[in-house]
């Protein structure tokens, strides 16, 4: 059952990773960058500095959006934002 379990987990986790990943090409192209894990849950997004990320992260929160940014993680990440 474990093994069962872990495999079907693993199929939605890809499948959300997929549809992540066509949205940024879609939609974040020419604004940021990213390279697509091999493993793990977590994409990086490294936004272009034309963005200020001040102004980024207080529209997003203005429409219910709650966006992880890289300095909670690493102090050197401040153009990054960790999606999941």
């Amino acid at each position: 059952f474990y093994e069962e379990h872990v495999a079907n987990v693993r199929i939605q986790l890809k499948e959300r990773r997929q549809f992540m990943i066509c949205a940024l090409n879609k939609y974040c192209a020419d604004v940021a960058s990213w390279d697509i894990p091999s493993g793990g849950l977590f994409i990086w997004l490294k936004i272009v500095p034309s963005i200020p990320m001040k102004k980024l992260f207080s529209e997003a929160l203005s429409k219910g959006i709650l966006l992880n940014p890289g300095r909670i993680y690493e102090a050197e990440s401040d153009r990054y934002i960790r999606l999941s």
